[in-house]
């Protein structure tokens, strides 16, 4: 008989993460518009299993993405515990190299 695969990937995701930090957000966009994007003040959140980053800023609409198409952080005048948080949780390679049936199975 073979024995239940059991796969422990989560890494518990940082109160400071979930609970979220205000930052202005830039991101340019030179291929299509030629022009940069900027919001001021948007409160950045990780959801509870660090697989998604979400923010909302004041008279827009929000926007989410998933942790695992993170490449890179950089550092600005960000706090230097919410980058190192980040990384901790986008550099899990067990939780981006399994199967999506494993994945489903969230605790």
């Amino acid at each position: 008989m073979t024995k239940k695969y059991e796969f422990d990937w989560i890494i518990p995701v940082p109160p400071e993460l979930t609970t979220g930090c205000v930052f202005d957000r830039w991101f340019e966009n030179e291929k299509e518009t030629k022009e940069n994007d900027f919001e001021r003040d948007a409160l950045f959140k990780v959801d509870e299993y660090g697989f998604f980053l979400y923010w909302k800023s004041e008279g827009r609409d929000g926007d989410v993405i998933e942790l695992c198409q993170v490449s890179d952080i950089r550092a600005g005048g960000t706090p230097k515990s919410w980058q190192k948080n980040l990384r901790l949780i986008t550099h899990n390679n067990r939780a981006t190299n399994v199967c999506p049936r494993v994945n489903l199975m969230k605790q």
